[in-house]
């Protein structure tokens, strides 16, 4: 229905390198058979490290909300495509482990940090100068 409303208005194209279906696993590493789990983290130990207690998320799933094609880059992004900071803590536990994530692994300083948009920035600076931790 939505395509026939568009369609009425603009000429649509059928895009030649459309992708119907993403590789990977349909779910949650936390919802797979401990075989699958063990298999998964064998080929990849990012899968081991778990970044949100509450949730069950690992370090691999919140590395591929960063790293997919629409490029998640603030907190409310990340959360939204890996579920992090949805369980009883609301992110006590995994924000600082993502900030560390982000600064250390992406090169984020404290002005790149951003909880949803421009604009709203979680941190000024450090809290002492010249230090990094």
């Amino acid at each position: 229905m939505v395509r026939d409303i568009v369609a009425s208005r603009i000429v649509l194209k059928e895009k030649e390198i459309f992708i119907a279906e993403r590789p990977g696993f349909a779910g949650h590493f936390c919802d797979l058979p401990n075989e699958e789990q063990e298999r998964l983290v064998k080929e990849n130990p990012e899968y081991g490290e778990i970044i949100c207690r509450c949730e069950k998320i690992t370090k691999k799933e919140v590395r591929d909300a960063i790293e997919n094609s629409l490029g998640a880059r603030t907190l409310v992004r990340i959360k939204y495509r890996a579920r992090n900071g949805m369980g009883l803590c609301q992110g006590g536990f995994c924000t600082p482990r993502i900030v560390r994530m982000l600064r250390d692994e992406y090169g984020f300083t404290p002005e790149d940090y951003l909880f949803r948009e421009a604009g709203s920035n979680l941190f000024t600076g450090n809290v002492r100068e010249g230090e990094d931790r």
